[in-house]
């Protein structure tokens, strides 16, 4: 019997395909825009290198508290989605912000 090349063999996982990605793109286009708007935003914001890496780092924890800290479960499903990618975004802005403005005082 011949067994079909999508599945790995014993595992019952699909294997990928030659140009298939694992990663969902939406999570990639996430990034791209959240790593983005993050390099622009450090570079608008007028403060010292230092100020504006702690208020990256605030901003980072603050959203990381309120997505763990807050239940959205009991909501409409697809606006807890929304919310908790929205508030990843944010996140990673804060990340962004952080490390951009410390490559500055390290390179500095």
């Amino acid at each position: 019997m011949l067994q079909s090349n999508s599945h790995d063999r014993g595992t019952g996982r699909k294997t990928s395909r030659l140009g298939e990605s694992r990663t969902p793109m939406h999570l990639v286009f996430q990034a791209s825009i959240g790593v983005i708007l993050g390099l622009g935003l450090a570079s608008v914001i007028d403060l010292p290198a230092a100020q504006l890496a702690l208020t990256g780092v605030v901003i980072s924890i603050v959203a990381w508290v309120i997505e763990h800290g807050v239940d959205f479960s009991s909501r409409n499903l697809r606006t807890a989605g929304r919310i908790g990618l929205l508030l990843k975004l944010v996140a990673l802005i804060g990340f962004t912000i952080s490390v951009s403005s410390l490559v500055g005082l390290v390179s500095a």
